[in-house]
């Protein structure tokens, strides 16, 4: 109980909701990879790495080693380190040949890396993996939970919000972001144009 919340980028996942009660999801964010420029195995997919033995780093306690190991990831294949720092110095020095996070991270360290490393453009992906991420609190803490909600809704796709962020966020009346239909985000529902909400994602508590 030292901390009120988590505010870390934490994707909504049906594991996490046994443990934590989820904001509505504030962003969405799809995963790539990063491999070495000209990317010389031809990585465009998990099943890519799968097949032709490559060796990924990941960072410990993703949600990247489950979809790695569901897509036929040997742990063998699978290095593991603990931080997006380790994951660039992997690649770089070909104790892994790429590398597997969000776009926005992996294009982060494809700029730290400079002129040896890239961030591919082309990532077959299954939709469901896309992540979507929110605030976490105690399951107690439902009341705080709802008020944050309330201030959410009043912030995404406001001008402030668009200024901050510009084209990159949607400007739907009813949340930002909207899961696959068939996604473990949707929980399996598929009625179109509903609002994106927590309880939609996991079990309502």
């Amino acid at each position: 109980s030292r901390f009120d919340l988590i505010a870390a980028g934490m994707y909504i996942t049906p594991e996490r909701c046994k443990q934590v009660l989820f904001t509505d999801p504030h962003y969405q964010l799809p995963d790539t990879l990063l491999v070495k420029t000209g990317n010389p195995k031809g990585l465009h997919s998990y099943e890519d790495i799968a097949k032709s033995g490559a060796k990924v780093a990941i960072m410990s306690g993703t949600v990247n080693l489950g979809y790695a190991r569901n897509s036929g990831i040997s742990d063998d294949q699978i290095l593991q380190v603990p931080d997006t720092t380790a994951q660039l110095q992997a690649v770089r020095a070909g104790r892994a040949d790429a590398a597997v996070g969000t776009q926005l991270t992996m294009k982060g360290l494809a700029d730290k890396g400079g002129d040896s490393v890239e961030a591919i453009a082309e990532f077959k992906d299954d939709p469901a993996h896309t992540g979507y991420g929110a605030l976490a609190f105690r399951p107690e803490d439902k009341e705080l939970r709802d008020a944050v909600n309330a201030e959410l809704k009043k912030w995404l796709g406001s001008e402030e919000h668009l200024a901050r962020w510009g084209p990159s966020v949607s400007t739907s009346p009813t949340s930002p972001i909207r899961p696959p239909p068939n996604s473990a985000a949707s929980n399996g529902r598929t009625t179109p144009r509903i609002p994106v909400r927590g309880a939609l994602l996991c079990i309502e508590r």
